[in-house]
């Protein structure tokens, strides 16, 4: 476990994010943000919050393309780079893809505290794995940046990031 005391609120005062890792292989992390007011500990944030407000989703489609939609934003990735022997665990041999293979986002997996130069708070940079035909398979990681400011949770950037060669249209 890890303990970080920054100003996510840009309020003056510091919160206090508490981290770890469980989960084995998966590489999965809780994450949670506490504030202390009027002598009260108040969580602001947990692992969870992210896919209650930032819902994403990943799916197989023919032609060797995972679509990824996350909240407003989509994206295609392009397997074609891929080895013969991976497209044949997702794919028939006319690129259609086969029944029961299934891609998906993973919960967050990490949760880093970072400061821009030109603020005075943290923000929370968040990443999820996009998973392909086996756990191991990483396709891709979604990070997501957000912020605590005004008492809520604020989406301010979210980007793809591929792992593999890959396009990244959004469609």
């Amino acid at each position: 476990m890890q303990l970080f005391c920054g100003d996510f609120t840009n309020d003056g005062k510091d919160e206090i994010m508490v981290r770890g890792s469980f989960g084995g292989s998966g590489g999965f992390e809780i994450g949670v943000i506490y504030k202390f007011e009027n002598n009260k500990i108040i969580e602001i944030f947990n692992q969870d919050d992210i896919s209650k407000n930032n819902p994403c989703s990943a799916k197989f489609k023919d032609n060797y393309k995972v679509h990824v939609s996350c909240g407003e934003k989509k994206y295609s990735i392009n397997l074609t780079t891929r080895p013969k022997d991976y497209l044949e665990l997702a794919y028939d041999k006319d690129g259609k893809v086969l029944p029961g293979v299934e891609a998906y986002v993973d919960a967050t997996n990490t949760r880093f505290p970072i400061k821009d130069v030109d603020n005075s708070y943290y923000e929370l940079l968040i990443q999820q794995r996009i998973v392909g035909v086996v756990n191991a398979d990483t396709l891709g990681i979604i990070q997501t940046v957000c912020n605590f400011l005004g008492d809520k949770f604020n989406i301010v950037t979210k980007g793809l990031y591929f792992t593999f060669d890959s396009n990244n249209n959004e469609s």
